[in-house]
């Protein structure tokens, strides 16, 4: 019932002569598929609905915009450049995911970025871990033009999973707290096989990153977080807890941060980091501990 001028979803059907049968008409709270920094289809109308729709929702990126970033050599992904902060995350059980889907079919798994980040090293003596190599096709970005947007995920809520993305440029000096994925008495967060700080195709600096203040992944307030099978580089700090949170960091490649590669701060709770390859991290080393921290199978140079 009703009209197609209040209709909230509309399906085209072209009747030619006769009847059309099995009509199909899908509709998705969940999709991504444009890089519009808001609207139907924008990664801040997945988190509005995620924050709004009971359950778990799951992103499922499925671009009906070209590729508009590149290495220039032949390694293209989409980059979504944000001027004004996207919406706290609310709702549990919320999941990011930039693996990029065929328009035409919505399930064929695409991969315009080969660039294989990473330098894919066994670290520690057992050799129980391999860090990643990673070439994602989804990329986050805090635009550094004018006013900087403190945070790029604010996550206030339990067991959200970050995947298969890049951010960076996220961060404010003149913020008391701020990071590319900001965990807010949230727990059982993880982030995992994303690259932190840095460009999806590119293992040099990213054009718009500020390793003077950012952070990649930041644990606050009770918060549990599990980082792993990431590459975190190119920032002031690339993972930091505090305020009674705890990290578990496993699996990653963490290099060429400013201040350091992990940091557990003052008033953390006990931390777990096993199984990483630190490397040309800055001032204060590649792991900082002010409180009670496993440190085991790591390599750091």
């Amino acid at each position: 019932p009703g009209s197609l001028a209040t209709a909230e979803h509309v399906a085209r059907a072209i009747v030619a002569g006769g009847a059309v049968p099995n009509v199909d008409f899908g509709f998705s709270y969940n999709a991504v598929v444009n890089l519009e920094a808001s609207g139907q289809g924008s990664l801040e109308q997945f988190i509005i609905n995620a924050n709004n729709v009971a359950g778990a929702n799951a992103m499922y990126f499925v671009p009906a915009v070209p590729t508009n970033a590149s290495d220039g050599g032949g390694n293209d992904w989409w980059s979504l450049m944000l001027s004004t902060a996207l919406p706290a995350v609310t709702g549990d059980a919320t999941t990011f995911d930039g693996t990029a889907h065929a328009s035409t079919d919505g399930a064929t798994v695409r991969s315009d970025n080969s660039a294989a980040l990473g330098a894919a090293v066994a670290p520690g003596l057992d050799g129980a871990y391999t860090t990643p190599t990673l070439d994602p096709e989804f990329e986050i970005v805090g635009d550094r033009s004018g006013t900087p947007v403190w945070d790029g995920l604010d996550i206030r809520a339990d067991d959200v999973t970050v995947r298969n993305l890049a951010i960076y440029g996220f961060a404010d000096a003149d913020a008391a707290v701020d990071a590319d994925f900001l965990f807010w008495s949230a727990l059982e967060g993880v982030v995992e096989q994303a690259v932190v700080g840095g460009r999806a195709g590119s293992s040099v600096a990213a054009p718009f990153g500020d390793g003077s203040v950012e952070v990649g992944v930041a644990a606050f307030t009770s918060s549990t977080v599990t980082v792993l099978d990431s590459i975190l580089h190119f920032a002031d700090t690339g993972v930091h807890s505090a305020t009674t949170s705890a990290i578990t960091v496993t699996g990653n490649e963490i290099s060429s941060n400013a201040f350091t590669g992990i940091s557990v701060g003052n008033t953390a709770a006990p931390a777990i980091i096993e199984g990483n390859f630190l490397s040309g991290n800055g001032s204060f080393g590649s792991i900082w501990v002010s409180e009670p921290t496993t440190i085991r199978d790591n390599t750091v140079r």
